[in-house]
């Protein structure tokens, strides 16, 4: 990306398809978050930028922006924070805006990615301390349901995994790599806890990443999710949403590479 802002690189929601629909949703997390933002230290700022990975530019879209930042959690999407300080005739404000390619990804995606990503700013910036834990441990997805006294360990499993599974099966390890190399993430080649077929990992903080394994148990391919367990210290009913955005788009790159050879996510949601 260029040093110099450039508005037509940008859009917003509504340009997505039906995207109006989710505009007032984003409203309600950017009116949660405001009141941290007018308080915020700017130190604070950038260690929650630190941790999200998100990109801080010396952009100034308008003439009372405090800060703008690039949020990229894939190659083809792109999401733009602009805060603009208020003063005693404006109040502040929070705008948002995606880099055009972001239309290839579906408008709920699109509309999902935003709304976590500010709810995690929010969690972040009304903590007293960052903690960082950086840890090899990990968690799988049912017993992180576990955890959480309103998750479903079998809702949780069949709503993220199960009706995305039937797509997964088409991806080989060949093809797995393929994935890897166009998102930019890692392959793990030997994935030490189950005999994997292909293992991806996307690194989503600075202490957290999450794990997908295609194995085979008794002969059936199957396929499994961890999370670091730095996981356990953030909104899990909000930040678990990321384990299917992550596998929308491994199922979205299977498609471009293998084609109607493999089914449409749709089909099964």
């Amino acid at each position: 990306m260029t040093d110099s802002f450039d508005s037509s690189r940008f859009i917003k929601l509504t340009n997505f398809s039906g995207g109006w629909i989710w505009v007032s949703h984003v409203d309600e997390h950017i009116n949660k978050l405001l009141p941290y933002l007018e308080k915020i230290s700017k130190e604070k700022l950038k260690e929650i930028w630190t941790i999200i990975g998100a990109e801080e530019k010396s952009w100034k879209p308008y003439e009372d922006t405090e800060f703008c930042v690039i949020i990229n959690p894939l190659p083809d999407f792109v999401l733009l924070l602009v805060y603009n300080e208020g003063d005693e005739e404006f109040p502040s404000e929070l705008k948002y805006f995606y880099e055009k390619k972001s239309l290839s990804v579906p408008t709920e995606d699109a509309y999902v990615f935003t709304e976590i990503y500010l709810e995690m700013i929010r969690q972040i910036a009304k903590s007293e301390n960052i903690l960082i834990i950086e840890t090899p441990d990990i968690i799988s997805l049912g017993d992180l349901a576990d955890k959480h006294p309103d998750l479903e360990r079998e809702k949780i499993l069949h709503d993220i995994i199960g009706q995305r599974f039937e797509p997964i099966k088409y991806i080989d390890r060949k093809t797995a790599n393929t994935i890897a190399k166009n998102l930019k993430i890692e392959i793990i080649p030997n994935w030490e806890h189950e005999k994997s077929e292909w293992a991806l990992e996307f690194e989503l903080f600075q202490d957290l990443s999450i794990f997908y394994i295609k194995y085979l148990e008794d002969s059936s391919p199957n396929l499994k999710i961890y999370f670091h367990v730095s996981i356990l210290k953030y909104n899990l009913e909000i930040i678990i949403n990321f384990s299917w955005l992550f596998l929308n788009a491994i199922i979205r790159e299977g498609r471009k590479i293998l084609g109607n050879k493999m089914p449409k996510i749709s089909e099964f949601l």
